[in-house]
């Protein structure tokens, strides 16, 4: 049967092969730089450490009448000089009594008395020891001005093997001694800190430990 009324209609044909790759398309526009990151700061400096100047745990005993510098320690120049610096000075002393006669202490700086104590001022019932901690504050009250800050707490009883003091507090005191306040002239070459003991040829008293250190005010 012809199909000449069928001349529209389109028979499937074989798929051809594959065109020519075509031309490379425009390059497109450049991307936008990223931004930096903001910088870090850096951390704030420490603060300085407290200056050790001095310790000592060797026992230093003393027995003599005569006053005697069982320990000295030399300050140097431009340690302190700022109103409101200050160097501590630590000790403990231990002696027997062993007569009754009680021992003298007295601390210096620059060859002025900052602190003197007889042990003496205890009844004869407190036995056969005594003990004292002290604590000193030399402190620049005012230019080429030191003034002493004392604490100190004394004992009834101590331990001399060991080096620390126990027992029952007979006296504690915590003040500013205006009274021996003294001109220095800071800043202006070495000064020196000494610890004088006094005995009477039987009795023993040491300064059985040390310390020496320096505060500068911020």
């Amino acid at each position: 049967m012809s199909c000449n009324s069928c001349s529209n209609v389109t028979l499937p044909g074989v798929v051809g092969p594959a065109g020519a790759p075509g031309a490379p398309g425009t390059p497109g526009a450049a991307g936008a730089n990223g931004t930096n990151g903001t910088n870090g700061t850096n951390g704030t400096n420490g603060i300085d450490g407290v200056a050790v100047i001095d310790i000592d745990t060797s026992p230093r005993p003393h027995v003599t009448t005569t006053p005697t510098s069982v320990k000295t320690t030399s300050i140097p120049q431009n340690t302190i000089g700022d109103l409101g610096d200050f160097i501590k000075v630590k000790g403990n002393i231990l002696t027997d009594k062993a007569d009754g006669y009680s021992p003298t202490i007295e601390v210096k700086f620059d060859g002025k008395r900052m602190f003197w104590y007889y042990m003496g001022s205890f009844s004869s019932s407190i036995g056969n020891m005594l003990g004292l901690s002290f604590e000193i504050d030399l402190i620049v009250t005012a230019t080429n001005t030191i003034t002493p800050h004392i604490r100190f707490v004394a004992m009834s009883d101590a331990s001399r093997t060991n080096k620390w003091m126990s027992g029952d507090i007979t006296m504690a005191v915590d003040a500013v001694v205006d009274s021996y306040q003294s001109s220095v002239t800071l800043n202006s070459g070495t000064r020196d800190i000494t610890v004088e003991l006094t005995s009477d040829n039987v009795n023993t008293v040491a300064l059985t430990y040390y310390e020496v250190t320096k505060y500068l005010k911020a």
